[in-house]
């Protein structure tokens, strides 16, 4: 048996100090070692900073208190995130990233730390545990700031043990009818104990707390329901407020062990040291000191100590490290708690609860292993609680059912757009428990175990450390198929030309003028999510798009939602690959499991990147918003090369175009449902998910309701199966729609009977109908002298007719794009001429660099590279904006594109791309540039 893992494993950058855990003791540490001139990387599980403000909503100072430093405290109070001593989550996060971003502190958030290695008494480097797999960060001295001092434990220092200790959890009520000024408390009801009132920062805002005995976060959450019902019955204020959000995670009122003896550096490690309440031994003086002020003396104490100590550079090289991580690996390895269970479900979001839950509905054991603190994904944690498009019916009827039922004791008088997120939170936490599914919050997936192609077991970390989990059967919920990756699946990323992902979100809560809660989502720009780096990246920049100077009563967020919205990022090769075409034509499946109902929702902007079958859908025919549909396979889900594995996320087996539709929550949710059926099969009937009767599974789904086509698949958008004569009559036909149909199917039919057909008429037509006939030809693959020559005209004159529809664009600049695919060196001098044009926009000159790649003539070459020395080429990049709540304007400098684009061409044409250019790129700080140039290395290197 072996263990796989992503082995990117040496992080580049050696730090002073590096800093595990992110809370208020961890940042504040971070600070003070900064302004010393050290160069700090704070490492943090959770997806945001000072989780015990953000993500607890912890929110009370003492007079006169302050945060970090006047500065900060100020800038708060300037934004209106102070008032009588109360902070508001959503503006403090915001204001903490800035000021970690001018403070030059590196972070790294969604990261565990697993272990120390260490040489000699000294720690060398830290391995983290992440989505991505397993890294090492390499510092000169490190701090433990974990809540259940991870590292420290690794060492021989004496720990005493808590069993069990309390937890508050908060809820938020917004519109609330009269202000709450003063704390209210009742002790001991409704099966919590202490139920207190507090005020916010907001006059219409109130926070709920309460307190249970253990430390559970499915305990709390199933609470909420008998705590919201005691308050709006005995709280006149409360009656008809809404409750807009809870606490992301309970807040600890102790501690999971502490040291013995109180001590900040450790004594067997010379360079480890501590900032955690951990520390104090002292019950009482663990909870006096268990607040803001209190985690902030923490880190003054241990910067004292750093800084008092002598602490010299440590360089190591990575070999050395290899031996030491290896080092005794076996004997650690045996001490990680292991875990069994029939189906182990990675991930608890939109597929993955629904997976869960209907295994342990079937009646084996099964256990979810969710990142986050809820289930549900982005409809319950991203701030997205409506559903858009995809087909209903299954197992989420009955979630929405549960949840409507329950939606106006959370609602109040107000309404909500979509469904409540905290109501399904509560349905599926419930629902899981009813069906006895284990779900084990905190934890990532980091590594798999295989054994004769087979997939057997998972690797997780948490704040406690690592765990190994056996299963029978795994499914890969992980939205990005990690699971599938680490098992040695082959995938695709993003689109094919660049291997650019979609573009990804960062909602946030928001109440209308009216009190209603709506969605509040915008595109943030693009994000690399196969790099946990430019993910950290990703998601504070998202957070700090949200400042203002000021926020007030009306304009103000509710919260940071805790989830960013990844659109998309592998796409797992599996025993069949569902494209665009299958969508458009309404295709049928024998082994059919599901259906998609959606349309081609692409936010990005420059289409010349996409595939050339997406250029005639959107950008020649203006079917963007087309509703298109189709059967799902049961092969779309079984992954390629191994066994004992499903795939129920966006990461299913389809091309980038066809996965642009795929991704909505409702078919999501289905192939959630349908994962877990098959699996919970699969280990009845002792037989692997490949090898599971397939019509055992899809009577299962025609009770459950997944199944019925009559219902559920609608019409085909396109008319596929017409005979070449029909398809004529439609071409030559006025009706603009039947039009667009003809020239679809006639670009995909291959017959040698259209060819001839698409000749006589291209002979004698003029005008508009002639280019679209070259067009058809172009995407036959006929590469005749004529065609060129009508594509080449419409790009000389510049022909400006825009086909009517969505995201369509001037027929000239479409024509480049076929230029290229027919490949023809005819094309060169008109394509030469764009790049001149002063009035050609930025995905016109990326569309024409591509297209002269693709025709590979090296006269070519000195022209690219004059481009290189151009500065007045446009370059700035817009997204997509729907929100009043962010910047006006999301841009970023996309010289990259065009630079890249370039270097590739070249790599087309066998000719070395500049150096200098690669190598700037290589080490770009966005992931997703610094892949694209990978790409092109790796690419250059194989020609």
């Amino acid at each position: 048996m072996n263990t796989k893992m992503h082995q990117n494993l040496f992080y580049k950058e050696q730090y002073n100090a590096i800093i595990l855990g992110g809370g208020i003791s961890g940042v504040s540490l971070a600070l003070r070692l900064a302004e010393k001139k050290k160069k700090v990387l704070i490492i943090e599980q959770r997806p945001s900073f000072c989780w015990e403000i953000t993500s607890a909503f912890q929110n009370q100072l003492f007079e006169n208190e302050s945060l970090f430093d006047a500065s900060f405290r100020q800038s708060l109070l300037s934004a209106g995130g102070l008032r009588n001593n109360l902070i508001d989550p959503p503006i403090f996060e915001i204001l903490v990233n800035r000021m970690l971003k001018r403070k030059n502190i590196d972070i790294l958030l969604y990261s565990y730390p697993l272990e120390l290695i260490t040489k000699d008494e000294l720690v060398i480097g830290v391995i983290i545990g992440s989505k991505n797999g397993i890294q090492v960060i390499k510092g000169n001295l490190f701090v433990d700031a974990t809540e259940n001092a991870v590292l420290w434990k690794q060492t021989n220092v004496d720990f005493e043990e808590t069993q069990t200790y309390p937890v508050k959890q908060r809820i938020v009520f917004n519109g609330i009818e009269k202000r709450v000024k003063f704390p209210l408390i009742f002790e001991n009801v409704a099966g919590v104990n202490n139920i207190s009132v507090y005020p916010s920062v907001w006059k219409k805002e109130a926070y709920i707390e309460f307190t249970i005995p253990e430390h559970s976060i499915s305990s709390v959450r199933l609470k909420l329901i008998d705590v919201i019902s005691f308050v709006r019955k005995n709280i006149p204020a409360l009656k008809s407020a809404i409750v807009t959000h809870t606490g992301f995670e309970p807040f600890p009122l102790d501690t999971s062990s502490h040291l013995k003896q109180s001590v900040v550096k450790n004594p067997y490690v010379k360079n480890l040291f501590g900032c955690g309440l951990w520390i104090i031994p002292d019950k009482w003086i663990r909870e006096k000191n268990n607040t803001i002020t209190g985690r902030m003396q923490l880190a003054k104490e241990t910067a004292m100590s750093i800084l008092n100590s002598s602490n010299s550079n440590i360089a190591i090289h990575d070999e050395l490290f290899a031996k030491l991580l290896n080092k005794n690996r076996g004997e650690r390895e045996k001490k990680d708690f292991t875990l069994n269970s029939d189906v182990i479900v990675a991930g608890g979001g939109t597929a993955g609860a629904l997976a869960g839950i209907s295994a342990g509905r079937k009646g084996v054991q099964t256990t979810i292993i969710e990142a986050g603190t809820a289930l549900g994904g982005i409809g319950t944690c991203g701030g997205i609680h409506i559903y858009y498009y995809g087909t209903r019916g299954g197992l989420q009827d009955e979630i929405d059912s549960r949840v409507s039922k329950i939606s106006s004791l959370f609602a109040g008088k107000y309404k909500v757009t979509g469904f409540h997120p905290e109501a399904k939170k509560f349905v599926l936490e419930q629902m899981c428990k009813e069906a006895n599914v284990e779900v084990i919050y905190g934890s990532t997936v980091f590594g798999v175990k295989i054994k004769n192609h087979h997939i057997c077991g998972l690797s997780a970390v948490n704040s406690k450390g690592k765990m190994n989990f056996k299963g029978k059967v795994i499914i890969d919920s992980t939205g990005d198929g990690d699971v599938a990756s680490m098992s040695g699946v082959p995938f695709i990323i993003g689109r094919e030309t660049d291997e650019i992902q979609h573009t990804y979100s960062q909602p946030v809560g928001h109440l209308d003028e009216n009190g209603k809660m709506e969605v509040v989502n915008f595109d943030s720009g693009i994000v690399d999510t196969l790099d946990i780096w430019d993910l950290t990246k990703a998601r504070c920049s998202g957070i700090i798009q949200y400042y203002k100077k000021s926020f007030n009563e009306e304009n103000r967020l509710l919260y940071i939602a805790p989830l960013i919205g990844i659109r998309q990022s592998r796409q797992i090769t599996g025993d069949y690959q569902l494209t665009l075409l299958d969508q458009v034509s309404g295709k049928r499946f024998a082994d059919c499991i599901s259906y998609t109902t959606t349309h081609y929702d692409n936010h990005l902007f420059d289409c010349e990147n996409q595939s050339d079958e997406a250029v005639l859908w959107v950008w020649m025919l203006g079917n963007w918003i087309k509703r298109i549909n189709c059967e799902i396979p049961y092969r779309c889900i079984l992954p390629k090369n191994i066994e004992g594995l499903l795939i129920a996320c966006r990461s299913a087996s389809m091309t980038a175009d066809a996965h642009y539709g795929f991704r909505m929550q409702n078919d999501i949710q289905r192939i959630g449902e349908v994962a877990g059926i098959a699996a919970a099969l699969s280990i009845k009937s002792k037989k692997t998910p490949r090898k599971l009767n397939i019509e055992l599974l899809q009577n299962e789904l025609r009770k459950t309701g997944i199944l019925n086509s009559k219902k559920y698949l609608l019409k085909p958008p396109i008319k596929c199966e017409l005979s070449v004569k029909k398809l004529k009559k439609l071409l030559l036909s006025k009706d603009k729609e039947k039009f667009k149909d003809a020239v679809w199917n006639l670009s995909h039919i291959k017959d040698k009977r259209v060819i001839a057909i698409l000749k006589d008429i291209f002979n004698s037509a003029s005008g508009t109908l002639k280019f679209w006939i070259a067009v058809i030809l172009a995407f036959q693959g006929f590469k005749d002298n004529k065609v060129v020559s009508e594509l080449c005209k419409c790009v000389a004159t510049r022909c400006n007719i825009i086909p009517e529809g969505h995201k369509t664009v001037p027929l000239w600049q479409s024509a480049i794009v076929l230029l290229g695919k027919i490949g023809k060196s005819g094309a060169i001098p008109v394509l030469f001429d764009v790049l001149t044009d002063k009035t050609a926009n930025l995905d016109t000159l990326i569309s024409t660099i591509r297209a002269l790649g693709r025709i590979r003539d090296k006269s070519s070459i000195p022209v690219l590279l004059q481009l290189f020395n151009r500065t007045d080429l446009p370059h700035i990049r817009n997204y997509q904006i729907s929100s009043r709540y962010a910047l006006s304007q999301i841009n970023e400098n996309a010289r990259w594109q065009i630079d890249l684009t370039i270097c590739e061409a070249l790599v087309n044409i066998n000719k070395k791309p500049p150096l200098k250019i690669i190598q700037k790129y290589l080490n770009d700080n966005r992931g997703y540039v610094r892949r694209y140039a990978n790409k092109i290395c790796n690419k250059y290197a194989k020609n």
